[in-house]
Order: C-alpha cells, then structure tokens, then sequence
C-alpha cells in the first residue's frame, strides 16, 4: 500500500464487521495517520477513551501520545512527550485519575516516569526513577501499578556496583520515592524479571537464575521469604485475578514449544504447579501479555503462534481467553482481517468494558517503515434464548444469541436426543420424556467459538396426562 492510497487509508476505518450479532464490532485502524515512521505501542484505558503512546522508527526513538475513542477514532493528535528514548516505551499504565508513561533516556539510559492527565496532557516534566543507583542501559524493567498502595511498583536489575542486584522500587502517584528494598543479588542476564500486585497488595516477582525461573511473593505487609525456583520456560508472564497469581510460561516440548501455566497464592504457595495450557499450532509460540478481565471472570492472553521458527515467520498475533480452571473460552486472531494476522507487540493490550484494544505493527513487503494499526476485538459470546421446558410431541423453538465476533457467524445445535441442527433460530420436537441437555456452538469467520447448553425438561401433553390418568 503505498502513495495517495496509504495515505488515505491511514486516516479512515480500514475492516469492519457486520453488527448484526452484536453492537460491538471489532476492527482494525492503521494509525500513522499520515506519518509512516510512528508507531502506536503502548496502550491503557482511562475509562472513556484510549490512551495510545507512539515511537518514532529514528536513532532517537522519541515518543508522542494521542488519544483515541472507543472506535478508535483520533481524538488528539499526537502530542510529543520525550526526543529521545534508549528504547522505546517501558510501561504505559492508568492509575485511576492520570496515565504513567514511563521510558529509559537515551543519553544515560536512565529510567524516566513522565505523569499524563486523562486528556492526554503531559503533567510537568520526567521524574527520575531511584535515580540513586547507577543507570546502565543493560538494565532490565517491568512496572505495575499497585491500586492498594496507590504506588507504581517497578521491579529491576543492577548489573555493576555496590548495589549490584534484583530491586524493587516503589513511586508514590506524583513520582516521589516511596521505598526501594534488595530481592536479590543472585540472578542471571538476561533476568526477563516480571511482576504483578494483588487487590490486597501482596506482590509477586519472578526472575532467571542459571536458566530457572524464580518467584517469591512480599505480603501485603512488604515481608516475604527466600526465591522459590518454578520452571525453566523461555519466557513468563504473571497476572493477578485480585487473590491469586497466575504465571504463563513459553516452555519447550517435544516438536515444538507450549504454553503452560501455575497459580501461586497470595503467601507464596503453589496452588497448582505448572502444567501444560495449550500447544503451539506449530514451531514456536510466545507468550505477550496476561490479563484478568473481571468483568467476564476470564483470563485472556495475547500470544505469537508460528508454524515456522519466530527468525522465519513473526507468528501470528492470537487472543486466548480461558475461564479460571484452563478450559478455553476462544482462541482467535486479535485482528479481525486475516490478511493482517502477522503482526507484531511487545505491551500489554486494555479492556474497555465489551471489547479487547491493542496497537501493533508489521513490516510489509519492500517497506523498511512497519506499518502500524489500533485494533479493537470484540470478545464473541453465545447464550440459549427459549423455554426450560418443552412438550412431548410439540415443536419449540430456541434462538441463539451471539455477541462480538468477526464477521458472519455460523451456529450449530445439539438437542441432547442425536439430533442436530444449524441457523440462528430453529425448532425441535423431542419424542420422548425426560432431561436433554440442548448445547449451541457459535463460530465466527476467524474461527472462534463460543459454546453454551442448558437441560430441557420434556413433559408430557395435557392430553396424555389425562388418559394416562383415566
């Protein structure tokens, strides 16, 4: 897509699906808007619009910041927040009241919180991060926000130096330091530490060490024992459903590699060790970010999925949503076009209350600038409208009703008496008496499903009543 076309197509909705299933409708937006060399990164909700931070393709890798709809509908423009990063964007989180850019400066690599207001305003200027140890641009970073404490939680490692080790840091709102206490000094390079917080404010840390993961778990008190070792996974992501941790980790396995997971509680005890989640469709697959939608009470996950090595093929760029105990909800392209399914991210993805957003970008063809879209995904659901209970001998009829999803969908019926049948709405007479599970299938035009049943409870007629009863 090159010239006036891309031009155009950059400033106006590129897919859209049908509402008809739905007010929720996922599509994908390409997001230069005219400037081929910016790429949207970062995302968090405020409650009512998107905050989207973009990165300059440049040796500097200044960041700018917009703010976009629902629809995913610009409402700034983009707002030049840093010249001149180490890399890119660290974390981009919503506190409640004001957004947390945080970013490494280029010059010193030192980490930067810069304080954005809801409408997308930058809030005075950068706040040094523990500007007391050594900047190094080998340093690594992950960053949480802790809504107990009303604190940015930043977990990060010290290579050289008298402070050489794993530190976790704490920020108050406005930037000042609030506590900065030694995890550990025994860890490996690269550590790839993570972390997460619970409702209470216990908070959960993992890191490598000689190829292990470990995790250790501070109570809500701050006081927490020794690193206990969990895996030996490639890579790890860790969320909080508000009590326990859930860990995903990319693991190796017999062909290919898998998605496994673990569930730690709030003290440090394995609730469940980890166990395989779900296989790689084909080589390599990776896990991106972890989310616990409370909304729905379901996980989801955003992953790359390649049937070829990731230095061959990127891997496509997959949405997995699973309830509490693993089973799976769907599992569907983030993108709503398959043509745009090979995309790449490294940041966390929002939740705006009925669909999933995320920014992510790909190379084309003969291009050397990626390009670069916003997507919303609408989580597809299915429920059984129609009667509990049904008469010998006499039609009913059941109506699916499907929310979310991409592009047509198509619905497959099972009336728990070997009968099946397929359409939105269809009717069924069940021969026999007694309980019959009735169970609806819906699938959408990526392939997702979405699966629900209720019992029917067949009586006999009035009719047969009364002779039986005569």
């Amino acid at each position: 897509m090159r010239g006036p076309v891309r031009a155009v197509m950059g400033a106006v909705l590129l897919f859209c699906v049908s509402a008809a299933h739905g007010d929720c409708i996922s599509l994908l937006r390409e997001s230069s808007s005219g400037v081929f060399n910016r790429t949207s990164s970062a995302v968090a909700w405020n409650g009512s619009a998107l905050g989207v931070v973009k990165v300059e393709n440049n040796d500097f890798r200044s960041l700018l910041f917009a703010m976009y709809s629902s629809d995913l509908t610009p409402l700034t423009g983009d707002r030049r927040v840093t010249d001149a990063t180490f890399a890119g964007v660290t974390a981009l989180l919503w506190t409640g009241s004001e957004f947390g850019l945080f970013f490494q400066d280029r010059s010193s690599a030192q980490l930067y919180l810069q304080r954005i207001a809801a409408a997308g305003d930058p809030i005075g200027g950068p706040i040094a991060v523990a500007p007391n140890h050594s900047p190094s641009g080998e340093r690594e970073y992950d960053v949480t926000w802790d809504a107990s404490r009303q604190a940015y939680v930043i977990l990060h490692s010290i290579l050289v130096g008298i402070d050489k080790g794993m530190w976790l840091t704490m920020l108050n709102a406005n930037g000042t330091l609030r506590s900065d206490d030694l995890i550990t000094t025994s860890f490996s390079v690269p550590a790839l530490p993570r972390l997460a917080v619970n409702s209470s404010g216990a908070i959960i840390v993992l890191f490598r060490r000689v190829g292990m993961f470990y995790f250790r778990v501070n109570d809500a008190t701050g006081a927490g024992g020794g690193p206990q070792p969990l895996v030996n996974a490639h890579a790890v992501r860790v969320a909080s459903n508000g009590t326990t941790f859930t860990i995903i980790a990319s693991m190796p396995a017999t062909v290919s590699t898998e998605i496994d997971w673990a569930v730690i509680d709030e003290h440090g005890a394995i609730v469940q060790p980890i166990k395989k989640l779900f296989a790689a469709r084909g080589v390599e697959i990776a896990p991106v970010a972890l989310f616990w939608n409370e909304t729905r009470g379901e996980w989801a996950l955003s992953y790359l999925d390649s049937r070829f090595p990731f230095t061959v093929v990127p891997g496509d760029y997959r949405l997995r949503r699973f309830t509490p105990s693993g089973a799976v909800i769907t599992d569907s392209l983030f993108s709503p076009d398959s043509v745009f399914s090979t995309l790449a991210t490294n940041q966390p993805f929002a939740w705006n209350g009925s669909s999933y957003l995320t920014a992510a970008s790909r190379v084309a063809s003969g291009s050397t600038q990626p390009e670069s879209y916003l997507i919303r995904l609408c989580p597809l659901t299915a429920s059984i409208g129609g009667p509990r209970s049904a008469v010998q001998g006499i039609a009913t009829a059941f109506s699916a009703i499907a929310e979310g999803g991409t592009g047509d969908l198509t619905y497959t019926w099972d009336f728990g008496d070997t009968s099946i049948a397929s359409g939105k709405s269809v009717t069924h007479v069940y021969e026999h008496l007694g309980d019959y599970t009735l169970s609806l299938r819906v699938t959408d035009s990526t392939g997702a499903t979405n699966s629900n049943s209720i019992v029917v409870h067949v009586v006999a007629s009035a009719s047969r009543r009364r002779s039986v009863h005569h």
